[in-house]
């Protein structure tokens, strides 16, 4: 949220974010974005798919999750776009896997040194 205060011009590009509700500090922060920066929304997510009254909440929350995003980008969005880009998805985290390996046998990467952004220039 930062990057945002400071006016950190690669956040500039982001048109609303999405977030799910894990614990209180996410929705705080889901929050503050949405009043002060950028359109948010959070979704609720059961921990535990236990019952039907749960698996129907979970696709509730999916369902408004799709008609929001159909809103904002003025797109229809079809069960056949979605299988598509969850195999992009999965095929670009499979290469960043395979990446992310090729470094740390490399460089002996840490992975919170990964995820905290240090990356090695001109690799």
């Amino acid at each position: 949220m930062g990057s945002f205060f400071e006016n950190n011009p690669l956040y500039h590009g982001i048109d609303k974010i999405y977030a799910f509700h894990t614990c209180r500090c996410i929705k705080t922060m889901v929050e503050a974005l949405n009043e002060n920066f950028v359109p948010a929304t959070l979704f609720n997510l059961p921990v535990n798919i236990e019952d039907e009254v749960q698996a129907d909440y979970l696709a509730s929350e999916f369902r408004a999750f799709r008609e929001d995003l159909e809103e904002f980008t003025k797109e229809k969005i079809s069960d056949e776009t979605i299988r598509e880009k969850i195999k992009q998805y999965n095929k670009a985290r499979h290469y960043i896997r395979i990446q992310k390996k090729r470094w740390s046998d490399s460089f002996n990467f840490t992975v919170s040194a990964y995820h905290t952004g240090i990356f090695l220039s001109g690799y």
